[in-house]
């Protein structure tokens, strides 16, 4: 049962940092280019996860959730193989080409 515990957790955190990104997006952030970038702490995080009223959240159901990640790994695991089928199909075209065997 961690897992769904996991997802949910994550969902949270993906949460509350659109929110604080919301709400300080008028104080410049991190990519706001001005002075010093500053990390936040992690105590000004959870201040802000506090002032979230968690029953106004619309979070998906477990499964969905699990089912979405699942279904992206997927997609970036095939995009590996892509890649790597690439990369060896350039291998062999540079072997071609300089005559190397």
């Amino acid at each position: 049962m961690k897992v769904p515990a996991t997802a949910a957790g994550a969902t949270l955190l993906a949460v509350a940092g659109g929110v604080a990104a919301t709400r300080n997006g008028s104080k410049g952030g991190l990519l706001s280019g001005g002075g010093k970038s500053k990390l936040p702490s992690p105590r000004s995080g959870l201040k802000g996860l506090k002032k979230i009223d968690l029953k106004k959240i619309d979070l998906p159901k477990p499964d969905e959730a699990i089912d979405w990640v699942e279904e992206k790994a997927k997609g970036v695991g095939d995009a590996g193989y892509r890649v790597a089928d690439l990369t060896s199909q350039a291998r062999s075209v540079r072997r071609a080409v300089s005559g190397d065997d």
